[in-house]
């Protein structure tokens, strides 16, 4: 983000050069909902000074952003992909019902093919990785606008691999490595206290690690996944 911050300083000269030599031009509406401040405050300021693009609000829950979309009419929303009450999908399916025009880009640090997947089923109209920010947001929003669908390099390269690889294609496969582990855990019958003491990490982020265990095996609860598990190596 610092680099996105010192982008967005030479950004603001530039636009400060050019309001006294050229016309304003129609700018996209773009507007971010990501729990993280400094992400918000970044990309903010750095669509708040970019030539093509004006950022007409940023709110940390699709909840908080419901009431305001309405009449913001944002053309592009980026949305994080993990927000701190639901998930980004959650707030994409929940947008696109009543405004179905809008285009969502999802902001993500996630790699993994099972969120990849599951936002481009959701409808999103593109899936940035936040380490590329800088260099691809502009091109993203731009493509989206044209009915393109922007991709980080890392995650078309993923969905290649996948379509080469179909049948990598259950949700085990789509464990993390920490998820595995977690799992497997969970089947020695240790309970999320001892895993995170064992492991040293916290009970929150066990508890997280098994709710993204239970959605990409498709169990509800804990004993539906030590069952699926035990299941699967037999």
């Amino acid at each position: 983000m610092k680099k996105l911050l010192h982008k967005s300083n030479q950004l603001l000269q530039k636009a400060t050069q050019r309001q006294t030599t050229h016309p304003t031009t129609v700018s996209t509406k773009v507007a971010i909902i990501d729990d993280e401040e400094s992400v918000r405050n970044s990309i903010r300021m750095w669509l708040d000074h970019a030539e093509d693009f004006q950022c007409v609000g940023t709110w940390t829950t699709q909840l908080e952003a419901s009431s305001e979309i309405v009449w913001k009419k944002p053309d592009v929303i980026l949305v994080d992909l993990h927000l701190q009450h639901g998930t980004g999908i959650d707030a994409l399916k929940a947008i696109k019902a009543g405004m179905p025009n809008i285009k969502i880009i999802m902001l993500t640090g996630e790699e993994d093919y099972y969120w990849i997947e599951q936002t481009l089923k959701a409808g999103a109209d593109g899936y940035l990785l936040k380490s590329t920010i800088q260099e691809r947001l502009a091109g993203a929003i731009s493509e989206a606008m044209s009915g393109g669908l922007p991709l980080s390099g890392e995650i078309s390269r993923a969905l290649v691999k996948r379509e080469l690889n179909p049948g990598a294609s259950d949700g085990f496969s789509n464990l993390t490595p920490r998820e595995k582990l977690v799992l497997h855990e969970m089947s020695e019958g240790m309970v999320y206290k001892e895993i995170a003491s064992k492991h040293s990490i916290s009970l929150e982020t066990v508890r997280t690690h098994a709710r993204r265990i239970f959605q990409k095996i498709q169990v509800n609860n804990r004993t539906e996944a030590v069952l699926a598990y035990v299941k699967s190596r037999s």
